[in-house]
């Protein structure tokens, strides 16, 4: 079985709904968790999901976005994360810009040796 944990489908056109078996040309079962980074595409990603039964969604606000919302968004977010076809929220936003990159991965190596 192959998952993908973390893509983002909704940047692309969105594709036939056999393209997981188009994709990959073996027996091997394939299963997406497509992540939004931005309150436009949760309709775009739940929708994916009704049309390819390997397809869930992962819904959130990138922080790079976060700013230009307000608290209304998250009520919305609240109703949606109870669909079954959501499995995730997220995006967190770990891809950090080049200054601050470096900063970045000591404070995420801190936090996970310091995880348990």
């Amino acid at each position: 079985m192959l998952i993908d944990s973390h893509c983002h489908l909704n940047q692309f056109s969105f594709p036939p709904p056999s393209f997981s078996s188009s994709f990959f040309d073996s027996d091997i079962p394939a299963y997406f968790i497509s992540m939004s980074t931005i309150s436009a595409d949760w309709s775009v990603q739940i929708e994916q999901t009704k049309k390819n039964h390997n397809v869930f969604c992962g819904l959130g606000i990138h922080p790079w976005y976060a700013n230009a919302l307000s608290f209304e968004y998250l009520s919305e977010l609240e109703s949606l994360l109870k669909l079954s076809s959501v499995v995730a929220l997220g995006d967190i936003g770990l891809d950090f810009p080049p200054p601050i990159k470096k900063i970045e991965r000591y404070k995420l190596t801190f936090l996970v040796s310091n995880w348990n």
